[in-house]
This record gives C-alpha cells, sequence and structure tokens, in this order.
C-alpha cells in the first residue's frame, strides 16, 4: 500500500516503524502535495491537513497519527518591524501561504471573515511552506513588505533570519471555537476500510516505538528534515506529536466536525 506523508519531524517520528512494513510503500511529499493526492484519488492512504481531509468523501478520517492540539497554530511572520495592526497589514502586504488547502490557508480566511477584512485586493502567493521565509528575505531585500504564514519546522527557526511576530492564528482559533486546533490527520480511502482497524494499531505501535527509541529514531528524522538543528527538531515532535496523535479522542472529532462546518459557510 502507498502511504503518503511528510518529511516533517512529527511524521517521520510518528511512522518511522510503520513504514519498515514491507507491505507499506512510503511517498515524502510535502503536504499540500499530499492534499492534492487526496482530492485526485491517486494514493489509499495519506497524510493530510485538516481542513482537506474534512472535505473528501471518498476518504475517513484514521483516529491517530496526526497532529492536532493547543497552542500549535500557523504563525503570522512580517519581514520589516511592523507598527500597523494585523488587520491593515493584511490587507496592504504581500502574504504568502503553504499552500490553497492547507489548514493554515483555512485559519487564514476564516479569521479575516470573522474580522469582515475584505480579501478581494489581496495579494496573495502560494509558496511551498519552506520557500516561504527565503521570499520573506528576498522581499525584505527590496524593501516590499510581506506577512508570511508559518507552519512546521519553520515555525521555531524564523526569529533567527529577523523576522517578526505578528499574530497567531491558533490562538485566533482556540478563543473563537474553545477547541484544539486541527492542523493535519492521516486518511484513508474507503475502498480499503477492512484494514482500519489493523493500520490504527500499526501506528499507535510505531509511535510508542519512536518514543522508546529517539535517539535510534533521530538520524532518520534528520534526513529527511528541511533543518539539522536538533533542538528545532525536537520542539516540532514535541508541539505536535500528543496524546491527539495517539487517539483524537472527542473533543478533535468535534473540532474536525467545526471546521467542516466553517469551511461550508465559506464555499
Amino acid at each position: 500500500m502507498k502511504f503518503g506523508l511528510s518529511p516533517c519531524p512529527n511524521d517521520t517520528f510518528i511512522f518511522y516503524k510503520f513504514i519498515q512494513n514491507k507491505e507499506i510503500t512510503p511517498i515524502f511529499l510535502d503536504v499540500e502535495e499530499l492534499n492534492q493526492l487526496a482530492r485526485k484519488q491517486e494514493i489509499p492512504l495519506v497524510k493530510v491537513s485538516c481542513a482537506t481531509a474534512v472535505q473528501l468523501k471518498n476518504y475517513e478520517i484514521l483516529s491517530c497519527g496526526g497532529a492536532m492540539g493547543y497552542g500549535c497554530g500557523p504563525l503570522i511572520i512580517s519581514n520589516q518591524l511592523s507598527k500597523k495592526p494585523i488587520k491593515e497589514a493584511i490587507q496592504t502586504y504581500t502574504i504568502l501561504i503553504p499552500g490553497k488547502f492547507t489548514t493554515a490557508n483555512f485559519l487564514f480566511t476564516s479569521f479575516c471573515k470573522e474580522n469582515q477584512i475584505q480579501d478581494k485586493l489581496f495579494d496573495i502567493l502560494y509558496l511551498r511552506y519552506d520557500e516561504i521565509i527565503p521570499k520573506m528575505l528576498e522581499l525584505k531585500q527590496k524593501n516590499q513588505n510581506a506577512l508570511g504564514i508559518l507552519i512546521h519546522e519553520e515555525r521555531f527557526t524564523y526569529k533567527k533570519f529577523q523576522l517578526y511576530f505578528e499574530f497567531d492564528l491558533g490562538t485566533w482559533w482556540e478563543t473563537f471555537t474553545n477547541l484544539p486546533i486541527p492542523l493535519g490527520c492521516i486518511v484513508l480511502h474507503k475502498d480499503f476500510s477492512k484494514d482500519k482497524q489493523k493500520i490504527e494499531e500499526s501506528i499507535r505501535e510505531s509511535l510508542l516505538y519512536s518514543k522508546q527509541n529517539y535517539e535510534q529514531v533521530l538520524p532518520f528524522i534528520k534526513e529527511k528534515a528541511q533543518t539539522l538543528d536538533e533542538e528545532a527538531i525536537l520542539n516540532h515532535i514535541q508541539l505536535y506529536v500528543n496524546e491527539f496523535s495517539y487517539n483524537i479522542q472527542e473533543s478533535g472529532w468535534i473540532a474536525l466536525k467545526k471546521m467542516k462546518e466553517l469551511i461550508e459557510n465559506l464555499l
């Protein structure tokens, strides 16, 4: 079975043991590329953004292996030390977003709608998540103001590039809904529903294995990661791999339902 996952530390940590199964063929891609594969039904098992998962009619969401929780949402950062309120900056700066079908884009769009920010004149660029900081620095050299929505490792490294925190979309979601932030999850095509329980059990076993054997797993994580900074890698894992990764829990399912409702209102 082909399994699409990202090369980010939380995925490589959780699925280290899982993908050693000879019946599993791992395919490492950016989350937006994975979203596109699932939307086209080109892969049976895949990690996708939750904002994509709740719209997939031919897939079901697995109860483990994803990224969800509190205090782990996308950050909006700027390439200039801005004195503008975030609502004004959004309407006047170039906005760099890590994919149209990502949870980051959904949260940004929902925030704008809730605050009645007009989006018709937005200057938006959709880039792969690891291309956002380089693009922000390029625009900074040209003295062009930009906002970037950061996910994954870049959430922990942006300060060393003299970029500036502006807004936490995750905190906004938590305040707005009083629910955990559903970022990413594993989905299985319904043609393979008979394998669901076995796959979920294998994912949980893999997660527990990595927790007990971190030093063994770390070289593989570093091999796939965009950063080799071990502190950033560990911070990434500690933030995104939590009790929701082992079991989505009732509050997680409610958060996914809320996300689906909001997306339907946006469409």
